[in-house]
C-alpha cells in the first residue's frame, strides 16, 4: 500500500543554466516549433515540477560563486515513494550532466499532521517535555452588569500553566541530499539594518506546510 507524501527539493542554478532551463520550459512546439536548445527532456522533464518559479526563487538571495551568479530554486511534488525514487534518479542525472551548473541544496519530504518537514531519507524522533504556556479561556463567572450581584466584566481570563508538548529532538537515517553548506547564503537577509542571516530559517511555507527541520540528531 502506498502513501502520498509531498516532497521538496532546494536546488541552486547558475544564472545561464535557469535562462536556458526556463526558456525550455516556456517552449512550446506548436506555437515556436521544434525544440533544438541544450535541454534534453530529462532534465525539462524534472523542472517541469516546479511551480510558479518566476515568484518563488526571488525569496531567496543570489549567491555569487566563481564569477557565476546561482539562484535557488524550490519546487514541490506529490507522489508515493516510486515517485519519489524517480525523480532522485532524474535528479542525480542533471545534478551528474551538469555538475558546474546545477547542485542540491536539500531536499524534504512531509505529510498532512506531520509536526515538522524532514529531511529525504531521515525519520524524525518526537519527544515530549513540560513548557510554561499561557492561553485564554472564557470566565466562567462572566456578568456584565453592574447592578447585579458578582458583577463581573471579564469575558476571556487569561490563564497560565504547565502543558506537555511534543517536539523535534533529533532524527534518525541519513539524508538522501544532505543539507548543502552554502544553503545559508541563500538565505534572505535579516534585521534592521539588513545582515546576512547566520542561521536556516523557513523563507516560504506552502498552505499546509509543516516547518523544516535544519537541526541534528
Amino acid at each position: 500500500m502506498s502513501h502520498h507524501r509531498q516532497a521538496e527539493l532546494l536546488m541552486a542554478l547558475r544564472d545561464d543554466a535557469q535562462a536556458l532551463i526556463v526558456e525550455r520550459l516556456k517552449w512550446d512546439e506548436e506555437t515556436d516549433g521544434e525544440y533544438t536548445g541544450p535541454v534534453d527532456d530529462r532534465t525539462n522533464r524534472l523542472f517541469s515540477y516546479m511551480q510558479d518559479y518566476t515568484q518563488r526563487q526571488k525569496l531567496f538571495k543570489v549567491v555569487t560563486a566563481g564569477g557565476n551568479d546561482y539562484i535557488a530554486w524550490s519546487f514541490m511534488f506529490t507522489g508515493d515513494s516510486n515517485l519519489f525514487s524517480k525523480v532522485v534518479e532524474e535528479l542525480d542525472y542533471v545534478t551528474t550532466e551538469y555538475p558546474n551548473h546545477i547542485f542540491v541544496l536539500g531536499a524534504y519530504v512531509f505529510k498532512p499532521g506531520d509536526i515538522m518537514c524532514r529531511q529525504a531519507g531521515t525519520q524524525l524522533v518526537v519527544s515530549t517535555r513540560i513548557v510554561e504556556k499561557t492561553w485564554s479561556v472564557l470566565n466562567p463567572d462572566y456578568q456584565p452588569d453592574p447592578e447585579e450581584p458578582d458583577f463581573d466584566d471579564r469575558y476571556v481570563l487569561r490563564v497560565t500553566g504547565d502543558v506537555e508538548e511534543e517536539y523535534v529532538s533529533g532524527y534518525t537515517g541519513t539524508p538522501t541530499y544532505p543539507l548543502h553548506p552554502r544553503l545559508i547564503d541563500f538565505m534572505p537577509d535579516v534585521g534592521e539594518p539588513p545582515v546576512p542571516a547566520t542561521e536556516l530559517a523557513d523563507v516560504n511555507l506552502l498552505q499546509g506546510q509543516p516547518p523544516r527541520y535544519f537541526g541534528g540528531p
